[in-house]
């Protein structure tokens, strides 16, 4: 029984690092290109527009358009860290497990 119990102590703590970490730098990532664009208003070197290498993303059409994709997945990605630190701290693990599938699931589509 005790195997058992540590294999899933085990399983929950990588599961748990990985979300944590990830999520982290994704909205890390997000708010401080957020900082940069919107707020700074650092747009050089920034294809803007229906020219260049990303005419098929439709968030770089506008510098505000991108900086509003950038704001709302950080603040995503934030409520997600949140979540999952809540979870960590309280031990329960497969409220975790599926709040990590999802968010690997959003990562993958927020990827492709």
């Amino acid at each position: 029984m005790s195997g058992k119990n540590n294999s899933t102590t085990i399983g929950f703590w990588v599961v748990a690092s990985w979300s944590l970490l990830f999520s982290a730098m994704y909205t890390l990532m997000n708010l401080a290109e957020y900082y940069n664009v919107g707020i700074k208003g650092n747009t050089k070197g920034y294809p803007f527009g229906y020219e260049g290498p990303v005419t098929e993303y439709r968030y770089y059409q506008t510098a505000e358009l991108y900086t509003r994709e950038v704001l709302t997945s950080g603040l995503l990605s934030l409520s997600i860290f949140i979540v999952l630190l809540f979870l960590i701290i309280y031990r329960k693990k497969i409220e975790l497990m599926g709040v990590a599938i999802i968010y690997f699931c959003y990562l993958g589509y927020q990827i492709l």
